[in-house]
């Protein structure tokens, strides 16, 4: 009886233009009307559930399919092809046209540090070794992969090159960006990555590193202030 309403729904929709189930007066292309009042009746939208594995098997998404939203149900074992390299977890994802993408939800895991401006000196010795900069530590709550984008602006007295690095808390490099200038020039360091953490509350720390240095001078970047724009950030994408 179920399948027979819907039916004659979908031909109500081809004769007036809009499709209402659950409704006679649809707003939309597709209005879906529940029952909210009645505890027996289980109200919502399931789209079609399937596994990573699945879902890589099917070849067949182009353009056409722009949009197409999947509820995976699982994603290991499986064999990862290009269009699903991005589904690394159990949830919703749609097609964006050439990729499957996690439907994010909206209380998205952001930060951002403001490097206080260090004392000439205050990194001093840094003859080919890296240290800690003051405030340069933060903490990625929950697994998933993070946008994580820096640009600290320094100055390093007796060195040609001058280097920023991310690095776990444990001092793990995960990767660096360098800056060539001359003696004593100022410069920022600026990098964009995509990091995926498998744990809660992984904490990871930008350092500095000039080479044959005697000091590096951090600007600071606090909002209001005139000297400088270090800033770290960090944002969870899914």
């Amino acid at each position: 009886m179920k399948k027979l309403l819907f039916c004659v729904a979908l031909i109500s929709g081809h004769a007036f233009g809009q499709v209402g189930i659950g409704t006679n007066a649809p707003n939309a292309t597709l209005e879906v009307v529940g029952k909210p009042t009645i505890a027996s009746e289980m109200d919502g939208f399931i789209p079609p559930k399937i596994t990573l594995q699945q879902l890589s098997a099917k070849t067949g998404y182009g353009s056409n399919q722009t949009g197409a939203v999947v509820y995976v149900t699982s994603v290991s074992p499986a064999t990862i092809v290009a269009a699903t390299a991005e589904v690394n977890r159990v949830g919703y994802y749609h097609f964006d046209g050439v990729k499957w993408r996690w439907m994010s939800p909206t209380n998205m895991t952001t930060g951002v540090l403001y490097p206080p401006a260090s004392n000439t000196g205050a990194y001093g010795g840094l003859y080919d070794q890296w240290a800690d900069i003051t405030d340069g530590s933060f903490i990625l709550p929950e697994p998933g992969w993070y946008e994580i984008s820096w640009g600290i602006t320094v100055q390093a007295g007796g060195s040609n090159w001058t280097g920023m690095g991310l690095f776990k808390a444990d001092n793990t490099f995960v990767v660096g960006s360098g800056t060539i200038s001359p003696h004593g020039a100022i410069n920022t360091h600026s990098k964009s990555i995509l990091l995926q953490t498998t744990s809660v509350n992984e904490v990871y720390k930008i350092r500095v590193k000039t080479w044959n240095g005697h000091w590096v001078f951090v600007y600071q970047g606090e909002p209001g202030t005139n000297n400088g724009s270090s800033m770290i950030t960090w944002k969870k994408i899914r």
